[in-house]
């Protein structure tokens, strides 16, 4: 070959290897799938799948190791529980396939299928949220607004559920408390609970709140002590409210007082008296406590962290970080806010920040504030 012909081939190389990056370039980039993790009870194994996979990986939470795969759906996973028992090693899935299946965590195996559109036709829709109690009752919710419960030591009878409601929209999250007796349902109009009484029946106790289009409910926590909290967010004002029901003789009655969050592992939560000043109500001892903290203007959120031992505190214009040292509340740390804008129109011009940059500025402050994991001193 002479060194013409050469040239003439790393030329032709060097053509189809810029056409070839040009093509590539050109072809749209592949997103990359959101893999979701869902730990069982005592973070032992965890439950891995993508959106847009079919199966669910089982790993050993220790090891790292793959334990099984959970393979049979034939569409993509949309939801996963596990079983509060750990030494059940169970796990139940629901799919865009509108089944919902009962897995061996221990061999993949696939234990029980209840199909939606074998005996709802009408409502046949993607599951979209599903829990799991001690009584392998499980609640779930489609994207067709129905929601039931499914009893899987009975899937094989013929008629394995129990209806809780038909809804309008969609259902966003289904759940049980710890003991596996309050059961909840929520939709983008309406949350409601149902409590299970005596006699086992589910739909002789049931409270519902409609939810106007502007809230969202943002998170529900079932306590043990007869305690339902639910957080609701206003996404026109970003305001945050609390419906809290206590429940007495297996009837949901609303509480009549404020409250900002609850701490599970006290038992406690935060509110307000009168006077602006936060203080705690004790669910056990059914009695408040002495005022922990009094700003000079209301106080808009408070929450709790690191058990309970800690309180981020907001007001319009200061954050602020409450610890609780023996049995005192002391102020850790204290960040202003930045002032509403104000703009001069003569001049043409903003006098202090932006809105948005507000906003932002906002955030870091609600950032600098987690990060006081070292600090010692009242200030």
């Amino acid at each position: 070959m002479t060194i013409k012909h050469l040239l003439s081939l790393m030329v032709l190389i060097s053509s189809l290897s810029f056409i070839k990056s040009m093509e590539e370039l050109a072809e749209p980039i592949q997103e990359t799938n959101i893999q979701k993790q869902i730990y069982d009870s005592r973070r032992e194994k965890v439950a891995r799948y993508e959106e847009t996979s079919n199966s669910v990986e089982i790993y050993d939470n220790h090891t790292k190791n793959v334990l099984c795969k959970l393979e049979g759906h034939s569409a993509p996973i949309t939801c996963v529980a596990w079983h509060p028992d750990n030494s059940k090693n169970l796990i139940v899935t629901g799919s865009d396939d509108t089944t919902i299946k009962l897995w061996s965590s221990c061999t993949g195996e696939c234990l029980s299928t209840f199909r939606i559109s074998d005996r709802f036709n009408q409502y046949k829709s993607s599951i979209t949220s599903i829990a799991f109690n001690n009584d392998n009752i499980c609640i779930a919710g489609n994207a067709a607004g129905l929601a039931l419960l499914l009893n899987f030591s009975n899937v094989t009878t013929e008629k394995p559920y129990l209806i809780l409601s038909y809804e309008q929209y969609p259902i966003q999250q289904t759940l049980f408390n710890e003991s596996g007796t309050i059961a909840c349902i929520v939709s983008n109009t309406k949350i409601t609970i149902f409590i299970k009484d005596l006699s086992g029946s589910w739909l002789n106790n049931r409270r519902s709140f409609d939810l106007p289009s502007t809230k969202r409910v943002e998170s529900i926590k079932l306590g043990d002590n007869n305690i339902i909290f639910i957080r609701i967010n206003d996404i026109e004002t970003n305001e945050l409210n609390c419906i809290t029901l206590r429940i007495v003789n297996n009837r949901a009655f609303e509480l009549d007082m404020k409250i900002f969050d609850y701490c599970e592992q006290t038992k406690k939560a935060l509110t307000l008296n009168n006077q602006n000043n936060l203080i705690e109500y004790s669910f056990d001892a059914e009695q408040l406590s002495n005022p922990l903290f009094t700003p000079p203007i209301p106080i808009k959120s408070a929450a709790y962290h690191q058990g309970g031992n800690r309180i981020i505190i907001r007001t319009e214009q200061e954050f602020f970080v409450l610890e609780k040292n023996e049995d005192k509340w002391l102020t850790i740390f204290y960040q202003a806010i930045p002032s509403q804008p104000e703009f001069n129109a003569e001049r043409n011009q903003a006098v202090t920040t932006s809105s948005s940059q507000e906003e932002m500025e906002s955030t870091q402050a609600e950032n600098n504030i987690m990060d006081t994991e070292n600090i010692e001193q009242p200030i």
